[in-house]
């Protein structure tokens, strides 16, 4: 059985309707239920209608809700707007009082660095400026300094200077000029053959002896001379297919004597000073080795001056002009001759070896003479009166000069090595003053 249909009103929007009572009665216009309320006991329509005319007021009253949830939100994005534009004006303060801060650290640095360095150096390093060192006094021989003295330079070998190969003896070239011709089956006649075996002995053998007794030029003019072979049978055609064939190994090692002694000719100034060279060098290293000190400190200067007789000669040097015989001699041969001839430059000893060998040693003998000792302790002492009164150029350039004994070469190194970055500080031209305060030395 249904329930009877009752009269409803609804207090949230004022609409009258008809309906079963129940829990599922909701208003048709809102669909609210809880504002539901019977029309028994309630005012008269006209009343109601006045009493419904706030609904719209209710309505704009949520509006008016909504509307300040609106500005809260807006005014919550003001203020955290607001802030964020103060913690970003803060931040960019911040940095660039950084920068500042930078910039006079920076400055103040390159102040430091160019008047007074000596600020800017570490503990250990103002340590190494300081201290004073007391030269070792001469004693035994070290091992570095026995390496050194016992330590020889080689010179080119004596053999570079000689011939490229041993000279013919007569017996030698006999036997040649049969196997020869036995060879090509070639005989060359008994009359042809005297001729070349007399020209062998009148020029060949004696070019030999000029040689041991080194006379170069006679003994280059003998072996040119002993290649001006007759024309065999007056047919140069012949004689080029025949003679010149079977005689090509003799020719060519003949031709190789000649080049050997012109290359003594043009370089005999330059070997002739290499030699006094060695000769002084050998004399000093006996000295070392006997620990002659002052004899060797004298033989070291004859070295030294020998050295640079070496590097003042000429670079460029012609050979003596060839012998008359040259222009019987074939075409062939005589071109190769005349080539030879040609100016050439000389290899030389190369002396910056010997230069660093000889200046390792002179170190080790004033080391062991008290006078050189003495001045050097002098420069070193001043080096650090220099450094104690910030004269920092003073100081570097006597402690340039200080290079034995092993313990005050190795401190003044060490102390160098400091000013030269003091140096690198150095302003530009129109800049802050020198670190060069010769000034302070008074």
């Amino acid at each position: 059985m249904t329930s009877p249909m009752e009269k409803f009103v609804c207090s949230h929007c004022g609409h009258h309707f008809e309906g079963e009572a129940g829990p599922s009665l909701v208003c048709p216009n809102c669909f609210w239920s809880t504002s539901l309320e019977k029309e028994e006991g309630r005012p008269s329509p006209a009343n109601t209608a006045r009493e419904t005319l706030p609904g719209p007021s209710k309505v704009r009253s949520g509006s008016g809700a909504s509307r300040r949830g609106f500005w809260l939100w807006v005014g919550i994005v003001l203020a955290a707007l607001a802030f964020l534009s103060i913690f970003l004006f803060a931040s960019r303060h911040l940095v660039k009082q950084n920068e500042i801060l930078k910039k006079i650290e920076s400055k103040n640095a390159e102040v430091i660095a160019t008047e007074a360095p000596e600020l800017g150096l570490q503990e250990t390093e103002r340590e190494i400026l300081n201290r004073r060192v007391t030269p070792e006094s001469p004693g035994e021989i070290t091992e570095s300094e026995n390496e050194i003295l016992t330590r020889r330079v080689s010179f080119r070998p004596k053999g570079m200077r000689g011939l490229p190969s041993v000279p013919w003896s007569w017996k030698e070239f006999e036997e040649f000029l049969k196997a020869r011709e036995a060879e090509y089956k070639v005989p060359l006649g008994r009359s042809y053959r005297k001729k070349l075996e007399k020209l062998f002995k009148t020029h060949a053998l004696p070019a030999h002896e000029a040689f041991e007794a080194k006379d170069y030029l006679k003994a280059r003019d003998e072996w040119i001379r002993s290649l001006a072979f007759p024309i065999y049978g007056q047919d140069v055609k012949k004689h080029r297919g025949v003679v010149l064939t079977l005689l090509r190994p003799y020719v060519n090692d003949v031709l190789s004597k000649i080049g050997a002694m012109n290359s003594l000719l043009m370089e005999k100034d330059f070997y002739s000073a290499e030699e006094r060279v060695e000769k002084a060098y050998d004399s000093f290293y006996t000295l070392l080795q006997s620990h002659s000190w002052d004899e060797a400190r004298a033989a070291l200067l004859e070295v030294t001056q020998a050295l640079e007789g070496i590097q003042k000669s000429p670079r460029s040097v012609s050979a003596p002009p060839l012998p008359p015989e040259a222009g019987s001699i074939d075409e062939g041969i005589r071109d190769v001759l005349l080539a030879q001839a040609a100016p050439m430059e000389p290899s030389v000893l190369d002396g910056e070896i010997l230069r660093q060998d000889l200046e390792a040693k002179e170190r080790v003998i004033q080391s062991r003479s008290p006078e050189a000792l003495a001045r050097v302790r002098q420069s070193y002492d001043g080096a650090v009166t220099f450094l104690e009164s910030q004269n920092w150029k003073e100081a570097r350039r006597l402690l340039e000069t200080v290079d034995f004994p092993e313990n005050l070469a190795e401190d003044a190194k060490a102390k160098i090595q400091i000013l030269e970055r003091f140096e690198k500080r150095k302003p530009a031209p129109g800049g802050p003053p020198s670190l060069d305060s010769g000034e302070k030395s008074g």
